[in-house]
């Protein structure tokens, strides 16, 4: 059995559920606010139905084996190398993670700017200059890069954006999107994001919980992912008896290879989406003959190479 954690809630959840349909893997959710889920293409996976963090949290222990989270979140519950392995970028929960300072810090737009505001804080008030997030780990880590090292972290101050105008700190790090919430607190963000986050399909490292039974679901998810991802399509065209010049000028102009070809039959190819109108213009001129295109609903290859990765890091 493949235990995957899922949102429980919020914009995450619908997002997910909106992905997973869009890769034929839709979730049959429970009446009212039951935590129960199931997808009945995966007969080999149970659903957890689960708070973003704890999501990750449960990663990193290996109580789930595979989850859909968020990449700040997975980095900020603990170190990736050896618990937790990022598989597949999924494009949706996109946002940045930013350093936010009042608007009447006029001169200050950088870490360089903020390492000065800082020692001044220290030198007139004679106190650490205090900073309010949720992500205490990422931002202790990152703050050190930049050569900031006085500063005391305000962990989970609720409202994290308006914890400078309550007077409980200097500046804020947070997720953000459109910056519309920044401005409504009279904040505006540094130059430099610590952190472009977006969900992913993350999956425990702890080769013990991994069967091969669960890897086989796990390949399953992964082929779909991938398959959804390209962009591919297929052109089928009239092949001339000789077609070796035919071939070669694919091959020099467009850097394809052939999939199939049948000399006084059919030939057919696999070409990105911003490539095939010019290459089957490029086939009707050379063949004299209709080219038709297709968009595949999937297109599934063998070995998924992502896959294969991780399942040689758990074997």
């Amino acid at each position: 059995m493949l235990n995957i954690g899922l949102a429980s809630k919020g914009r995450i959840q619908d997002q997910t559920y909106d992905y997973l349909k869009a890769i034929g893997l839709p979730v049959k959710a429970g009446n009212g606010r039951s935590y129960n889920a199931e997808i009945k293409a995966l007969p080999g996976a149970q659903l957890w139905l689960l708070p973003s963090s704890e999501i990750a949290k449960r990663l990193h222990s290996g109580e789930l084996h595979v989850g859909i989270t968020g990449h700040d979140l997975i980095l900020e519950t603990g170190e990736m190398t050896g618990k937790v392995e990022l598989l597949e970028p999924l494009g949706f929960a996109r946002a940045d993670l930013v350093v936010a300072v009042p608007n009447s810090w006029i001169d200050v737009a950088s870490f360089g700017d903020l390492r000065e505001v800082f020692a001044d804080i220290r030198r007139r008030q004679g106190r650490a200059p205090q900073v309010a997030t949720k992500y205490t780990r990422i931002v202790r880590q990152h703050f050190l890069e930049q050569g900031i090292s006085d500063f005391r972290l305000v962990a989970d101050p609720g409202a994290t954006e308006a914890a400078p105008l309550r007077g409980i700190a200097d500046v804020i790090v947070d997720i953000t999107t459109t910056g519309n919430t920044l401005r409504a607190n009279d904040l505006k963000p540094l130059s430099g994001i610590i952190l472009k986050s977006e969900a992913w399909l993350a999956a425990s490292k702890r080769s013990d919980v991994w069967t091969p039974e669960a890897l086989e679901t796990l390949e399953r998810i992964m082929d779909r992912i991938t398959s959804h991802k390209d962009r591919r399509v297929f052109i089928r065209f009239a092949a001339p008896e000789s077609a070796d010049a035919l071939m070669a000028a694919l091959k020099e102009r467009f850097g394809l290879a052939v999939t199939s070809l049948v000399p006084g039959g059919e030939g057919s190819v696999y070409v990105e989406r911003d490539q095939a109108f010019e290459l089957a213009s490029f086939l009707q001129k050379e063949t004299g003959q209709a080219v038709a295109v297709f968009e595949p609903s999937y297109i599934l290859e063998r070995p998924n190479a992502a896959f294969e990765a991780f399942r040689k890091t758990v074997a």
